[in-house]
């Protein structure tokens, strides 16, 4: 096993042979615990995701060793006593900020952000496929978007508790973790705002974007038929609003745009509730649980032109649209 595997796997609190599911369960966790946006420290959130993209990508991993390697064969290896006087890992201890409650692999998290500090990388997703740039926008480069997500989930009412929005932003990492395995190039921004009218997040990848929205329901057999959604035979206030996928084709030149509605109940599975489509107004897409929400983003983000390319230009203007809380880096370095 590689340094960088067996490094992951300590970081995730995790045993060398935890399987692929395994590795995802510690991810969500420790990310609900350590995202910036619920109160983490941005350094072990960092530290997480670099883990977890060693763990699930090959590539990544392989450019991690290839860094370690050379790092190690273009500087000797410091005596003992210096290490001790002058190494930055020795010193760190004193100035790392461990966020409130953390658990023993977020505490090892902070460690490997320190030790990987020198040794960056990319996640480039499958060998297979390469990620390109396309478009521009004065505000972003390059750089800037290797950062998977950016911003927050907005307060929708003086009711919206943080715990509801909490609940929501942990759903949807879920859904664009899922997706972004499949697809590397895909990007967030959370809390877009266009014209008033507010949309929870915007996944993309090229020029195809999803206005995605998340309601948490009850535990209980859904049906949807088309106009109205129920839990036991009982409506659910519930309206689609699709006047996001509007606002996003007429402010972003050149896209397209499709809703995905995703419903979840919290504490329960990603398959969870199941939704029936009843009638011949249903149609084959609808309010989904996270599982299939995913795997129709999936489709569609991979099924449109240059699925691998990151716009810039969309990238940038969806930041902007979003307002505030942009800055924050949620990503990979």
């Amino acid at each position: 096993m590689s340094a960088s595997r067996r490094q992951a796997f300590e970081t995730l609190g995790l045993p060398p042979n935890a399987d692929s599911q395994a590795i995802r369960k510690a991810f969500r966790a420790l990310s609900r615990t350590h995202h910036p946006d619920l109160g983490g420290d941005p350094e072990t959130y960092q530290a997480i995701t670099t883990a977890y993209t060693v763990l699930t990508d090959p590539a990544a991993a392989a450019q991690a060793d290839a860094a370690a390697a050379r790092t190690a064969t273009a500087q000797p290896p410091a005596s003992p006593s210096a290490r001790s006087k002058s190494s930055p890992s020795a010193q760190r201890p004193a100035q790392t900020r461990h966020a409130s409650g953390a658990s023993g692999a977020a505490s090892r998290a902070n460690s490997t952000a320190a030790h990987n500090t020198d040794n960056r990388y990319t996640p480039s997703g499958p060998a297979s496929q390469d990620l390109t740039y396309d478009g521009a926008h004065p505000a972003l480069s390059e750089r800037d978007a290797h950062t998977l997500m950016r911003g927050s989930i907005r307060r929708r009412s003086l009711f919206d508790r943080a715990v509801y929005r909490e609940a929501r932003t942990a759903a949807v990492m879920d859904l664009f973790e899922r997706i972004h395995e499949h697809v590397p190039a895909a990007r967030m921004v959370l809390g877009v705002r266009i014209d008033g009218t507010d949309i929870e997040a915007v996944i993309f990848a090229g020029h195809r974007l999803l206005a995605v929205d998340v309601e948490a329901s009850v535990d209980a057999e859904h049906a949807w038929d088309g106009a109205t959604l129920r839990a036991n035979g009982k409506p659910l206030a519930y309206t689609p609003d699709h006047d996001a996928v509007h606002a996003l084709e007429r402010k972003i030149g050149g896209s397209r745009a499709e809703a995905l509605h995703v419903l979840f109940v919290p504490g329960r599975s990603a398959q969870h509730p199941v939704v029936n489509r009843v009638g011949a107004t249903a149609g084959v897409t609808g309010p989904s649980p996270i599982a299939r929400a995913a795997g129709e983003g999936i489709a569609y983000l991979a099924g449109g032109p240059n699925p691998s390319s990151i716009n810039l230009s969309v990238y940038g203007q969806l930041l902007q649209f979003a307002g505030r809380d942009t800055h924050k880096k949620n990503t990979v370095p």
